[in-house]
């Protein structure tokens, strides 16, 4: 339960966490429903059944308490400020800053421990943090939490993977601003959009021809 519970809100939330969490709530918050569970050993199954529900409860409050204060959704982020160039194209008033992607339906862009790029993470941390490098003629460069720099792999079907050491064209972006007030990025070198479709197992892809919904973008700038 705490594992499955723990990766809604940390992507990379492994059976270390999950010691940590059990750990922090402690068995006292089911103590009690244990030791009426054993009281009620004679009583027959449904008595069983209903004591074995409330320590279910319980816990899964006690764990969700712990993971929403140990990875809270941030409130400490502020829309980044762009502006638009004689050549049309949209650029960061700050030339490098860090921040964090979020999607329309408010899911954060999260590192994976595959150097992967998701878009499913609810919470964020250091895994959800982003380096936003500006390297000239509107483009800019990511660069992850592993230190290393986000491109759009061709050799993975455009798959935007955390992997590269240097910038060169696989790991050049523009910014595109919609009417909405949301942005989408486009890959240099794919000369497409990238997209966190969720029908696609929540992996962030640059391989949209046009902006839908999948393609819009908030970016905030953290502190």
């Amino acid at each position: 339960m705490a594992y499955n519970i723990g990766k809604i809100y940390k992507r990379d939330f492994d059976w270390h966490d999950q010691q940590l969490v059990l750990g922090a709530i402690g068995l006292a918050c089911v103590a009690g429903p244990i030791l009426a569970m054993e009281a009620a050993i004679l009583l027959g199954p449904v008595a069983k059944g209903a004591i074995a529900a409330g320590i279910v409860k319980t816990m899964g409050e006690a764990i969700i308490a712990h993971c929403e204060a140990k990875y809270p959704i941030p409130t400490n982020l502020v829309p980044v400020q762009t502006t638009t160039q004689d050549d049309g194209r949209e650029r960061f008033i700050c030339d490098n800053f860090v921040g964090v992607i979020q999607a329309f339906n408010s899911r954060y862009a999260v590192l994976s421990h595959n150097s992967v790029v998701y878009c499913d993470s609810v919470s964020n941390g250091e895994l959800e943090l982003f380096y936003f490098t500006e390297i000239g003629s509107g483009e800019f460069a990511l660069r992850a939490a592993n230190d290393k720099f986000v491109m759009a792999n061709w050799d993975n079907n455009k798959t935007l993977e955390a992997c590269a050491d240097s910038v060169k064209e696989w790991e050049r972006f523009r910014l595109v601003k919609n009417g909405d007030g949301t942005f989408s990025i486009l890959s240099v070198d794919t000369k497409q959009f990238v997209s966190a479709d969720q029908n696609r197992e929540q992996i962030m892809f640059a391989d949209r021809n046009e902006v839908g919904e999948w393609e819009r973008f908030k970016i905030f700038e953290a502190f």
